[in-house]
């Protein structure tokens, strides 16, 4: 049980700090990416300048190989740290979801 907690409190919190530490040396497109013609524009251009398609596709290969190579080697450390990855990129997009949706009051 405590475990349990453990983690779903450093699933949560972990990815909030590492947020708040980054915030300010990342740059990052300012305001609603997908609001209007010219802020899709900016996200794509933002996208492309700094090769994050390219980036993002190479990390999620990264993690599904880990998990198949843990399965196939019979490595469960392997697949555990391919699958903790996904996880962790999950509660981070979650973070940012309800940081929007609430401002300020969720933090």
């Amino acid at each position: 049980m405590v475990t349990s907690i453990g983690l779903t409190f450093a699933s949560l919190k972990l990815p909030a700090l590492a947020h708040d530490a980054l915030a300010g040396r990342l740059p990052a497109v300012d305001g609603d990416s997908h609001g209007d013609d010219a802020a899709l524009l900016r996200t794509e251009f933002f996208i492309r300048h700094y090769h994050l398609r390219a980036i993002g596709y190479v990390c999620f290969t990264l993690m599904v190989a880990l998990i198949v190579a843990g399965f196939a080697v019979g490595r469960t450390g392997l697949a555990i740290g391919g699958a903790a990855m996904i996880i962790i990129g999950v509660a981070l997009l979650e973070e940012r979801r309800m940081q929007r949706a609430f401002g300020e009051r969720y933090a």
